[in-house]
């Protein structure tokens, strides 16, 4: 059901506003203005309340159903970080400059996209805690869900 996917994404999400809040809060890096943060939140929602919609968890599932729908929310988040990451340096210039024509832009997401793919098991572990707090939140709503 994509409706409990898009709703359970909003604990992912929370987590990470938290670790942001927590970490400008110790002093770690700059201090983002009011606006910042807003657009941020959004897009951090947005990115996994979406992902949530993607994955479309069953409504009466079990815990390997459950754990299933983990592993395939963490997959499509490494995915999806990947390709907005290619597609984002593209787009933006980097030491040899923008590419000017066509398929030097589609040749330069493609080796980023293929030089980001040595990252996922990175980017898995760094997303297994939201991957959680999304099937936690995924089985303290079904429930409500099914009624």
């Amino acid at each position: 059901m994509r409706t409990l996917g898009a709703t359970a994404g909003l604990a992912p999400s929370a987590l990470a506003l938290a670790l942001v809040v927590g970490l400008v809060a110790a002093g770690f890096g700059s201090t983002p203005t009011i606006v910042e943060l807003a657009v941020g939140a959004g897009l951090i929602t947005a990115f996994t309340a979406g992902i949530g919609w993607l994955v479309r968890p069953s409504i009466d599932g079990n815990a390997r159903d459950d754990i299933a729908a983990g592993v395939s929310y963490l997959l499509t988040a490494c995915l999806l970080y990947l390709v907005i990451g290619a597609i984002g340096s593209a787009w933006t210039e980097d030491a040899n400059g923008p590419a000017r024509d066509a398929f030097g832009v589609v040749v330069a997401i493609g080796f980023r996209f293929a030089y980001g793919l040595l990252y996922t098991p990175l980017l898995a572990l760094i997303g297994a805690p939201f991957a959680v707090a999304w099937v936690v939140a995924l089985r303290l709503l079904r429930p409500r869900f099914r009624a």
